[in-house]
């Protein structure tokens, strides 16, 4: 995934984030991710779905503190996405979005204030949900789309911000 950069008697480099790699590859997911979340609406099972239902109900309790609902978000987020690669049934799409899931999740706990994204988040992966939930191919490719989307703004504003600093 290109994290880290091993050197024989050097050691391990965590390799620096380059944010236009990030740009890059959230618009290669903005191709793929829309259409893989359409066509896994109409594949995905009560089982995936249950999961992430239980998920939300545990969010949603009122019972946990901020740092373990961000948690619980992140877990969802990442269980939204995995099901809906999955269940695409399209191996090189899985493969490419599975390849990239490492860079990104990096970037965002790195680079991005939670405030600014787990909000908006919380609303699109639900809607996702809601999409696959209902089998509404349309619903499902909508919505990830915005969820992207959004995803695509903030680095793109975290771009304007570094070219800014650096003028």
């Amino acid at each position: 995934e290109e994290l880290v950069l091993v050197k024989p008697q050097v050691g391990t480099i965590i390799m620096p984030i380059s944010l236009t790699r990030i740009r890059d590859v959230v618009e290669v997911r903005m191709l793929l991710e829309p259409y893989a979340a359409g066509v896994a609406a109409e594949r995905v099972d009560n089982g995936d779905l249950e999961e992430i239902a239980q998920k939300f109900a545990e969010l949603d309790s009122g019972n946990l503190d901020k740092k373990a609902s961000d948690a619980i978000l992140f877990e969802i987020d990442g269980l939204v996405h995995q099901t809906v690669w999955r269940r695409c049934n399209n191996n090189d799409i899985f493969n490419i979005l599975y390849s990239y899931r490492g860079l990104v999740q990096r970037t965002v706990l790195a680079k991005i204030d939670p405030s600014k994204r787990l909000a908006p988040s919380r609303d699109e992966i639900h809607a996702i949900f809601v999409g696959l939930q209902n089998r509404d191919r349309k619903a499902a490719l909508e919505a990830m789309r915005a969820h992207v989307s959004g995803i695509l703004a903030l680095i793109e504003s975290l771009i304007r911000n570094e070219t800014a600093k650096v003028a």
